[in-house]
């Protein structure tokens, strides 16, 4: 259950990092 859990916070984080980090943003990790 937690390590499912970290695995979809991780997979958020990566994805929002990937968005806003290459996007130019800056914003990926910081959102939360």
């Amino acid at each position: 259950m937690l390590r499912s859990l970290v695995a979809a916070v991780a997979a958020v984080a990566a994805l929002t990092a990937g968005i806003g980090g290459s996007g130019g943003g800056g914003h990926g990790w910081h959102r939360w």
